[in-house]
């Protein structure tokens, strides 16, 4: 004859292994949603990295676009500057064609507002925008015979710049060279 616990035990066995088997089921589906989970939020951050990408570019293109006129017309007058007879003949001409570029800050509203868009998809970006943007200032008020800047610019140092902002905005769009 058996003995009276076999039944226990072996109904005590069945319950523990049942539950076993339902928690392990439980940690299963658990880490299973945890990976679907991390899974879908990796593709929304591709997603929105590929959707605004486009936006970046065109937001940047037009910025450096402003920015990259802006130093060709002050190198522009700077050389004009240096062949003319009379400079002030030459830079009421050139304010007069270049009327933006002088009249600060009506004239920047334009910079001002790609700045400012700028600024919502990458800050690293405005800041170097903001710093070619202030070297540009200065050469224009310099050439405006401003009281403002007692040196002449160094158009070459805000070309280096330029490049410099160029290497921001590629290094934030994740392009290599």
């Amino acid at each position: 004859m058996t003995s009276p616990w076999v039944p226990i035990i072996t109904g005590g066995a069945a319950i523990l292994a049942a539950l076993i088997a339902l928690i392990g089921v439980h940690y299963g589906q658990w880490f299973q949603t945890q990976r679907e989970h991390q899974a879908r939020v990796e593709q929304w951050q591709r997603e929105d990295r590929h959707r605004f990408t486009e936006r970046k570019q065109e937001i940047y293109s037009d910025l450096l676009t402003e920015l990259r006129n802006w130093h060709r017309d002050l190198t522009d007058f700077e050389l004009s500057e240096l062949l003319a007879t009379n400079a002030a003949v030459r830079l009421e001409k050139w304010a007069n064609v270049h009327d933006d570029v002088l009249n600060y800050p009506e004239g920047q509203q334009h910079i001002n507002l790609l700045l400012s868009k700028a600024q919502l998809v990458s800050e690293v970006v405005r800041e170097s925008a903001v710093s070619v943007r202030k070297s540009l200032e200065t050469a224009t008020w310099y050439y405006r015979g401003d009281a403002r800047t007692k040196n002449g610019p160094d158009l070459l140092e805000v070309g280096a710049q330029l490049t410099q902002l160029v290497d921001v905005m590629r290094s934030d769009l994740h392009i290599t060279q």
